[in-house]
């Protein structure tokens, strides 16, 4: 068959089934939405499918037969009584599987794996984080105008996952901090610039965001800066010293304290979709764990520890013993989900470990400080 001869077949085709495929194609779609947990491309061209076969059945064994054989010995009551009461039994199915998916749904919303994965610190609530799109400078600002000492935390999505947790420790409930908030996923605090993988060029944005952030905070002149990074940028060792140092020095930053969080070790895999897969109840599986061992992120916080002993007021806190205890990096320690996903930890998790954060700083800093 030519080519041309095979458009005009499925024209015509597409032609005949037409009036079927539009009374079905509305609640296959909908009622699919709601049935399937997986959106992508090849869910909606099931889906699609799904409308043609049922169009061509129902053109088939209902339709056709009906106009061109039965219609005639059908009285147009009788038509109208069977029409009505197909279109009731089709409305009663679809009502039963939109409350069956709806009922799925909420469900999986309330399971703890769902929990988890949304697990995020409040700052994203708020819009403090452009992502890559802009170089805008977002401030968020929490606890008390008046209060008598400011801090900023700065810092990428790693170093901002531990918001819940510094806003424990410094006890805003107290009213003597605020804390103003500036982050930039994938942005690292150094002074050099980035090479990312998603724009396929240098992270102009993230340059600009960190000239313009620096000089915000330097208006400020904060009590307590605490800055944080991922350790997984392609940087070695020496270039993640001098270009923290760089930026951090004395005379480039205003900030009376400094406190650089260490980055933490990834988890190598789905922390959620591991537990997950084993189900409920949750335990400490042994198949959701790996060990910390990751030469990027080890020389990375060789480095800060080496800019901490060169700067008086710049102290490295490292919370990865906590994270990662015994160098095994799990996804559910004493029943709380540590990973929302390979890498960030949850909110929850971050916020248990508030009382560490203020000891570390408590222990690094004057008692003017923090108190």
């Amino acid at each position: 068959m030519r080519k041309s001869d095979l458009i005009s077949v499925s024209l015509k085709y597409i032609g005949d089934i037409s009036y079927s495929l539009y009374l079905w194609h509305w609640p296959v779609l909908v009622v699919g939405q709601h049935l399937l947990l997986d959106k992508g491309l090849y869910s909606q061209l099931l889906l699609v499918a799904t409308s043609f076969a049922l169009a061509d059945l129902s053109y088939r064994l209902i339709e056709n037969p009906i106009r061109q054989h039965r219609a005639a010995r059908i009285s147009t009551k009788w038509q109208i009584v069977i029409s009505l009461a197909a279109i009731a039994l089709v409305n009663v199915q679809l009502i039963k599987w939109h409350n069956s998916a709806t009922d799925r749904l909420v469900a999986q919303a309330e399971s703890p794996f769902a929990l988890a994965r949304m697990d995020a610190p409040e700052i994203y609530r708020h819009g403090c984080d452009d992502w890559y799109s802009s170089a805008q400078v977002k401030v968020c600002h929490f606890g008390a105008k008046d209060a008598p000492k400011i801090a900023v935390v700065w810092g990428d999505s790693i170093g901002l996952q531990w918001f819940p947790a510094i806003k424990g420790a410094l006890e805003l409930e107290t009213g003597q901090w605020r804390i103003e908030v500036i982050t930039k996923s994938s942005c690292p605090i150094v002074d050099h610039p980035i090479f990312y993988g998603r724009l396929g060029r240098i992270y102009t944005e993230c340059s600009d965001w960190r000239r313009d952030a620096a000089k915000y905070i330097n208006k400020l002149t904060p009590d307590l800066l605490i800055v944080g990074s991922a350790g997984s940028y392609d940087l070695d060792e020496s270039t993640w010293e001098q270009a923290t140092l760089s930026l951090l020095k004395e005379d480039a930053m205003t900030a009376k304290q400094v406190a650089i969080l260490a980055p933490t070790y990834a988890l190598g895999m789905n922390g959620v979709t591991c537990l997950e897969r084993h189900g409920l109840p949750m335990k400490d599986s042994e198949n959701c764990h790996t060990r910390a061992e990751d030469p990027y992120r080890s020389a990375t916080i060789t480095a800060l520890n080496r800019v901490a002993t060169m700067q008086p007021r710049i102290h490295v806190i490292d919370l990865n013993g906590k994270v990662c205890p015994d160098r095994i990096c799990r996804a559910l320690i004493n029943g709380t989900i540590v990973y929302r996903d390979s890498q960030h930890i949850t909110a929850t998790f971050a916020e248990s470990l508030a009382s560490a954060v203020k000891a570390e700083l408590q222990l690094q800093f004057q008692a003017a400080s923090y108190q």
